[in-house]
């Protein structure tokens, strides 16, 4: 895992490749408000930016720093093979995060929450992707943008829910 401001990194794979990955996402999250509208609350312009600027931090600080680099590091010292094994496990498991919500809301019978679910899985599974090959940047980059679609031009300004 690259360091934050590793030199061997482009801006390319730091910032762009993730952030139009992370609009992808946020578009998709909008065509699917537009066609499945749901009941969230909507946090008004401009606080939102603030918001969304400092939950992506943290998010990320949490899924990546934490869940992802504290057991890659613990079982890396096992060598290579088990320092894979674990980025991959603990990537998986720290993309299920946002998603189990709307799972357990698919075992329901409704196939919404199943699409919810899948991609958001994607999408942390894309963060830790970016994260693995580019540092926590890129990571941040993915959901910012995402956040900047999402949250803050389809929730806030537009009222989408």
């Amino acid at each position: 895992i690259p360091a934050v401001l590793d030199p061997n990194v482009t801006a390319r794979w730091r910032f762009a490749v993730p952030g139009i990955a992370g609009v992808a996402f946020g578009f998709m999250t909008v065509l699917h408000s537009l066609l499945a509208p749901g009941h969230t609350p909507v946090t008004p312009f401009p606080i939102s930016i603030l918001v969304f600027a400092a939950g992506g931090i943290m998010l990320e600080v949490l899924l990546r720093l934490v869940g992802i680099t504290v057991p890659t590091a613990l079982f890396g010292t096992l060598g290579p093979k088990a320092r894979t094994a674990a980025f991959w496990v603990a990537a998986v498991v720290t993309s299920l995060y946002e998603p189990l919500p709307f799972i357990f809301d698919a075992v329901h019978g409704h196939a919404s929450p199943l699409l919810i679910a899948l991609r958001l899985f994607l999408f942390n599974l894309t963060g830790a992707l970016f994260y693995r090959k580019a540092g926590l940047l890129s990571a941040l980059s993915e959901r910012w943008a995402e956040y900047g679609v999402w949250h803050i031009i389809g929730q806030s300004l537009f009222k989408l829910q």
